[in-house]
């Protein structure tokens, strides 16, 4: 989007919101010259208006309908909503137009799409609730000891060190036994974690940490401070990136999350690690934020406008820990989800709940023209009747070494990696056996992944290792002509073959 029309835009809003709360002074003379602000300049910050025209005409504020009295019912529900605060309309208008900071603010806390359908109608009593701390100072009492380091420069920061780049240690020499298959592999299942959203200062990590809610839920509150994943704090994708490259990986299915309120941020981060790594990650949106690890259909339509074209897929949708009380997926909120998906030519990566397989038979049936990648041992009993009638669904084996996953999601990474050398035979015989009809019948539909997510050493070097030298040993013990599909092929053609540039 042009960024003055943007700004207009956002400054109309500024406007609509001072009248709201009962601060516009009366009008100027005709011929009085409105206020302007100087250019900011442009910045790497998220994808808003960063700077402002040399001159700018404000737009008037709304008049009081005749019928309905708008302007009055908005005045009274901003004065309200503010405390009665009195708020100095042109000194907010000034700052706004020379502000990178207050657009980005602006943005994050409510959206473009939002914030541009506001300029014609008005916010609402929410949305001003949301919108005044960042024209009464918030942005100030976001600053560091020094008073220097600004709301919209914290957030830089926190992006910039998610991006950051790691030293990585020497590639391994790839010098597998014979019976291992030794070629490329795609990790078609890996969550990135998402920024850390508390309070600002250096970063630190919250004191006091929210509960999670759902299966396991007190296993996740379990995990160690300095264990929980945070991009920039725990984990950097450059870690990630090290990680991939040691094991062999040469792409990887990644789930960016997307969650409300910092929404920019978290999509500045997916641009920005593909412009870096263009052909190292295939990036879904992960859109969890509520109780069902979604959200709206027309939030997730906000979001997708953000940044048009830079997702390949939606997912992981249904993820755990929420899954025993997701809906299935056939339900109203899945499907218009599903619907969007199609509109932006997604992918879909559904992680199905308990007796939901023929729900997910259903949105099969419904969405033939989206291609659906499941996981989890609650579809898995299902899947090669669901691959029989529905040329649409794929598998991720991630559960390959399904007796140690406790371990590898909330346990000490010294016992995981124990237990996965002491078991390695025995779980590896499990898994074939269970495994090997499956692919056989649909060897065109499978696809190695190894689901890391949920603590941050999952992303060290030498657990990748040990995670891709496991499948390496799963994958070897079939037909060569099979090995590569499960490996890396079935998931570059759904790639080269998504229509997706």
């Amino acid at each position: 989007m042009n960024k003055h029309i943007f700004l207009f835009a956002a400054l109309a809003v500024i406007i609509l919101i001072l009248t709201a709360c009962g601060g516009v002074s009366e009008p100027q003379a005709d011929g009085a010259a409105a206020p302007s602000g100087s250019p900011a300049g442009d910045t790497p910050a998220p994808p808003v208006a960063s700077g402002a025209p040399e001159t700018a005409t404000a737009a008037p504020a709304p008049t009081e309908s005749a019928d309905t009295g708008t302007s009055e019912a908005v005045e009274n529900s901003g004065e309200a909503a503010s405390g009665g605060l009195t708020l100095d309309p042109q000194a907010l208008i000034t700052q706004a137009m020379s502000s990178p900071e207050v657009m980005s603010c602006l943005t994050a806390k409510v959206g473009l799409l939002t914030l541009m359908q506001m300029v014609s109608r008005g916010p609402t009593d929410a949305e001003i609730e949301l919108l005044l701390p960042c024209l009464e100072g918030e942005l100030e009492a976001g600053a560091d000891s020094d008073g220097v380091t600004s709301f919209a420069a914290q957030w830089q920061k926190r992006v910039d060190a998610a991006v950051a780049p790691a030293a990585c240690g020497s590639p391994s020499q790839g010098d597998y036994p014979s019976s291992y298959y030794s070629g490329p592999l795609i990790d078609s299942h890996l969550h990135i974690p998402p920024l850390p959203d508390d309070g600002f200062g250096d970063l630190e990590a919250p004191e006091d940490s929210t509960e999670s809610g759902g299966v396991d839920s007190a296993l996740y509150d379990s995990i160690a401070e300095e264990d929980v994943p945070f991009l920039g704090r725990t984990v950097s994708i450059g870690d990630i990136v090290c990680s991939l490259q040691n094991e062999g990986s040469i792409r990887a299915f990644a789930f960016f999350p997307v969650y409300e309120d910092i929404q920019v941020h978290q999509i500045e981060v997916a641009e920005r690690v593909m412009e870096q790594y263009p052909s190292l990650f295939v990036p879904f949106i992960q859109s969890s934020g509520s109780e069902v690890s979604t959200v709206e259909a027309d939030l997730l339509q906000e979001w997708l406008q953000i940044k048009p074209d830079l997702f390949f897929g939606l997912g992981e949708v249904g993820d755990s820990p929420t899954e025993p009380i997701n809906p299935p997926p056939d339900s109203v909120i899945y499907t218009e989800n599903f619907e969007v998906a199609r509109d932006h030519n997604l992918a879909v990566y559904f992680h199905t709940g308990e007796g939901h397989h023929e729900n997910m038979a259903r949105a099969l049936q419904r969405f033939p023209d989206i291609t659906f990648i499941v996981h989890g041992d609650f579809v898995r009993p299902h899947i090669d009747g669901l691959m029989d009638q529905y040329p649409n669904i794929y598998f991720t084996f991630n559960d390959i070494f399904d007796e140690v996953i406790p371990l590898f999601r909330f346990g000490n990474k010294e016992d995981f990696i124990s237990a996965m050398q002491r078991d390695w035979d025995s779980m590896l015989e499990q898994a074939l056996e269970l495994y090997t009809p499956m692919i056989e019948a649909h060897p065109d539909r499978y696809m190695w992944g190894t689901d890391r997510a949920d603590i941050a050493w999952n992303y060290d070097e030498d657990v990748g290792k040990l995670l891709a030298d496991y499948g390496r040993a799963f994958i070897g013990r079939f037909d060569p002509e099979i090995q590569e599909k499960i490996a890396y092929k079935n998931a570059e053609f759904l790639v080269a073959n998504s229509g997706k540039p």
